[in-house]
């Protein structure tokens, strides 16, 4: 039996083995025209009001790390995932010499009226506490020590060893970046309890 694909391109999943017997409606493979991909982005809450239908993003990809990307937004989710206080935007991007590759990971950069800078902080700063991430605040104090401060926050995109963060956090605050893990267990266990909250 020869079954055709309705469309061009190539194939990138086989489903369906031989001899295998399947009910109808069952997939057997997927296949992807390469030269339009779709971006799909999970924009934090705070950056939501940038994103347009017809607006333009910007993004790199590991892959290419010297080159810069544009994909034209196609639509714009209705509404906040409720779990990742994150919108849905998915933009279509013209792939004409094939060089982006389905299922690739992208840093992405939407610009807005006013603009929108956020913090950006290595990742082992970041600790879950009860499933919600917090970093710790150093606060000098004259003896030459410091204390610290755990301040929940909220956080956004990551690329690399690297995560910005929404909200919670100023420009110039001290944060612990190495060792945070050890703060937190001290913490945990009870043996600061200086620590401020």
């Amino acid at each position: 039996m020869v079954l055709r694909s309705p469309l061009s391109g190539v194939v990138l999943t086989r489903d369906a083995q031989p001899g295998a017997v399947v009910a109808a409606g069952t997939q057997l493979v997927s296949v992807t025209d390469p030269s339009s991909l779709w971006l799909q982005v999970n924009a934090p809450e705070k950056l939501a009001s940038l994103f347009r239908v017809g607006g333009i993003l910007h993004f790199s990809v590991p892959a290419y790390p010297a080159d810069r990307f544009d994909a034209r937004v196609s639509a714009v989710g209705a509404a906040l995932d409720p779990n990742s206080r994150t919108l849905l935007v998915r933009a279509t991007i013209l792939n004409g010499n094939q060089k982006l590759k389905p299922e690739m990971l992208a840093s992405v950069t939407v610009e807005g009226e006013g603009g929108s800078t956020v913090p950006v902080i290595p990742d082992g700063a970041i600790q879950l506490f009860d499933g919600r991430p917090a970093l710790f605040i150093a606060k000098p104090n004259s003896a030459g020590g410091a204390t610290f401060v755990r301040r929940f926050v909220e956080i956004g995109s990551r690329t690399g060893s690297t995560v910005a963060v929404t909200r919670g956090l100023s420009a110039g605050e001290l944060i612990v970046t190495a060792g945070a893990f050890s703060v937190k267990a001290e913490l945990q266990k009870g043996s600061m309890p200086a620590m401020e909250m």
